[in-house]
């Protein structure tokens, strides 16, 4: 009998880290252990919601407080007003290039444009361009007044007796 090297479990002494998208596109790594409420009073007027239930439901959930973030995984930070909104189709489209990790073998190629960006900066028309620039800038330019508001309708209801 006796105490075997192999049958132990190694021990990864490495920095855990979990990745945290702010509400501009902004990519950091944050050092676990760490508690949802530490990053949201560094951030106040914001709240914390993993990519991955974002990528299941397309709505923002808020993390209790009290969750801890797991290592590997990325969050993002969304303002209060945005709590169970939908989520844009260009959102997802930037939460899912966030989250995928590029080989390490992979080159990285330079950044293509639609020509119709190019065009509309020949005419001369700059608006449409920032548009089509602007739409990658992050969550800071969503528009919070997207769902349609219930306003509650006074009818006289009228009884037969």
């Amino acid at each position: 009998m006796g105490n075997y090297t192999s049958s132990c479990i190694p021990i990864y002494s490495g920095t855990r880290t979990a990745k945290l998208m702010d509400t501009e596109g902004r990519l950091r790594r944050v050092k676990l252990p760490i508690k949802a409420a530490e990053l949201m009073l560094q951030d106040p007027g914001n709240l914390i919601s993993p990519a991955n239930e974002l990528l299941r439901v397309t709505r923002v959930i808020a993390m209790r407080a009290e969750d801890d973030l797991r290592p590997g995984q990325l969050y993002l930070l969304f303002p209060l007003s945005r709590v169970r909104s939908k989520v844009s189709g260009a959102e997802m489209e930037l939460i899912v290039s966030a989250s995928e990790k590029r080989s390490s073998n992979k080159q990285k190629g330079a950044k293509v444009l639609p020509v119709v960006s190019v065009d509309k900066a020949q005419e001369g028309d700059s608006s449409d361009v920032e548009d089509v620039v602007g739409a990658n800038a992050g969550f800071l330019g969503h528009r919070t007044g997207n769902c349609r508001r219930w306003t509650p309708v006074l009818e006289t209801i009228s009884e037969e007796v």
